[in-house]
């Protein structure tokens, strides 16, 4: 008896089959453990450390490799890879597969970079650590050659607009960038002519702002 024989001279033995197994899968659906936020186990995230004003090596000597060595002794790290460019340093890190509990993994790196900064240099600012990251940073670069810190920020603006024309670029990250601000300079001899100081001038500025 071939299979269309076989359909056709058990008809209902088949529909009665097919009919427990499909109210077995609703009844399955319904009995399914949900969660109202699902965990995701994030693997990726980075750390970005800026020391303005440090050359390349002297970034790479007394941040990089401290910060480096210490997150290397995290058990659950698979791999680490380091940047350094003018101004900052950042390390990629990726989490073992076989690691679920990704908080606690994340949480001994903070302990490990709280570790290394207790062998940094004075003017080191506070490390920026992301450990959210979904997609890993596939290139990091850094924009140099003027000393008008403005100018490069419309620069970097502007080379962003034209990257993020390319359809398989889907975000770009800037890190340490500097914001706009106003410095005012009083003349000491001019403030003592209208009877003032600086502590007047900084509190209208306040008042105005």
């Amino acid at each position: 008896m071939n299979l269309t024989q076989l359909l056709v001279h058990h008809k209902r033995l088949i529909l009665t089959t097919a009919i427990l197994l499909a109210l077995a899968g609703v009844n399955a659906w319904f009995d399914m453990r949900r969660q109202e936020d699902p965990f995701f186990p994030y693997r990726n995230g980075f750390v970005l450390t800026q020391y303005p004003g440090a050359s390349v090596e002297d970034i790479e000597n007394l941040v990089l490799k401290p910060l480096e060595q210490e997150i290397a002794q995290v058990e659950e790290v698979n791999e680490i890879r380091g940047v350094v460019r003018a101004g900052f340093s950042q390390i990629i890190i990726r989490m073992k597969e076989y690691v679920y509990d990704t908080d606690t993994g994340w949480n001994n790196v903070r302990d490990a970079i709280e570790r290394a900064k207790l062998k940094f240099p004075d003017g080191v600012l506070q490390p920026i650590i992301n450990d959210r990251v979904v997609d890993t940073p596939l290139m990091v670069y850094a924009i140099t050659g003027s000393n008008d810190i403005m100018h490069m920020r419309w620069v970097a603006e502007e080379i962003k607009m034209e990257l993020l024309r390319i359809p398989e670029i889907t975000k770009i990250n800037f890190y340490a960038q500097a914001e706009e601000e106003i410095s005012i300079e009083p003349h000491p001899h001019i403030l003592k002519s209208l009877g003032i100081n600086a502590s007047y001038i900084v509190a209208q500025i306040r008042n105005k702002t």
